[in-house]
């Protein structure tokens, strides 16, 4: 499994193009906007089937270019039911893209917790809610990968001021379902660096009280 990360956006959206380069196939963690002429570019360039876009969450930097992949791939795009309403985006959001955004169908509607198979092995689908109502995590469990959206980045973790977002939700999400996997896993954010669980245990100010996890 090879993991190319491609930055877009007015808010420098990570978004994860995770590929084989013998079956071909791969996997698209988000859509930020400015993201589909990139990824499309590099797709054609190892010549790439997307099987699966699977959205982290409803946010308008992770969805934006969604719909452009829809129509020129044959894609499936994955997102968690409670962040569906958010396919409808406030006007705030909107103007942070200019309007470059056409509303798209999902094609499946995770509950979280399904285990879903791929021409890339198997992934876990971990409901992570905090950040939004619906945010996911995508855990590759054979390759120790977690692909994290919002929920959790290097030594910080998702903001909660927007509708729905709740840090009491977000700090549960955290330590009950990804500090429980093994400390080597490598975390790939949805903005900023790469890390590993080990390293947020000990060093995330957000998780951390009296320098110990909460």
């Amino acid at each position: 499994m090879i993991i190319k990360t491609i930055i877009a956006g007015p808010f420098e959206t990570n978004c994860y193009l995770v590929y084989d380069e013998v079956n071909k196939n791969s996997i698209l963690i988000d859509a930020p906007p400015q993201s589909f002429e990139e990824v499309n570019e590099f797709l054609s360039k190892k010549n790439l089937s997307l099987e699966y876009l699977i959205l982290t969450h409803g946010h308008i930097d992770h969805i934006a270019d969604a719909n452009k992949f829809k129509m020129n791939t044959n894609t499936k795009i994955l997102m968690h039911r409670n962040d569906l309403f958010w396919l409808h985006p406030p006007d705030f959001m909107l103007n942070l893209v200019n309007n470059d955004y056409t509303q798209f169908d999902v094609d499946i509607i995770l509950n979280g917790n399904e285990i879903v198979n791929s021409t890339l092995g198997k992934f876990k689908i971990i409901h992570t809610p905090g950040h939004t109502q619906g945010g996911i995590c995508i855990y590759f469990e054979k390759d120790n990968v977690l692909f994290t959206g919002d929920t959790l980045f290097q030594e910080s973790v998702g903001r909660v001021d927007l509708p729905q977002g709740s840090m009491d939700s977000l700090i549960k999400s955290i330590i009950e379902k990804l500090f429980t996997l093994p400390d080597e896993t490598i975390v790939y954010p949805g903005h900023g660096d790469s890390t590993k669980i080990i390293n947020e245990k000990k060093f995330n100010p957000y998780l951390k009280i009296n320098g110990e996890i909460k």
